[in-house]
Order: structure tokens, then C-alpha cells, then sequence
């Protein structure tokens, strides 16, 4: 089981890993850590575009 490496709160650049509606990169914000799975943690972000909050695994943030 893998340890979280990003904090509550910090800024990241969100890359998605499908590019089929042509998102690329995006400013986001950790809001919450959420349990790891067998493979990466998992977070709660939420970027400065949207009004919504999305869960992503750690390997589409940096």
C-alpha cells in the first residue's frame, strides 16, 4: 500500500489520463486524501475552472 504524496491543500497541475474531450492540464487543489486501492493513493481535487470536485488516482496529478 502506497503512502500519499501530495498534502490537503496544495496546488497542482491536474493531466488527465483519457484526453477524449480534449481536456489537457489544469490548477487544482487537494481537498481530501482519500484510501489508497492496491495500486496508487486516490485524492479529492478540485480545480479552479470547474464547480465540481473530482476523484483522481495520484498519477494524474504533478
Amino acid at each position: 500500500m502506497s503512502e500519499h504524496k501530495f498534502k490537503i491543500g496544495q496546488s497542482l497541475n491536474f493531466t488527465p489520463h483519457r484526453m477524449s474531450f480534449g481536456a489537457g492540464p489544469s490548477k487544482c487543489k487537494v481537498v481530501r486524501l482519500l484510501s489508497t486501492d492496491a495500486d496508487e493513493p486516490k485524492y479529492r481535487i478540485k480545480c479552479l475552472a470547474e464547480s465540481f470536485e473530482r476523484v483522481v488516482q495520484e498519477s494524474e496529478l504533478g
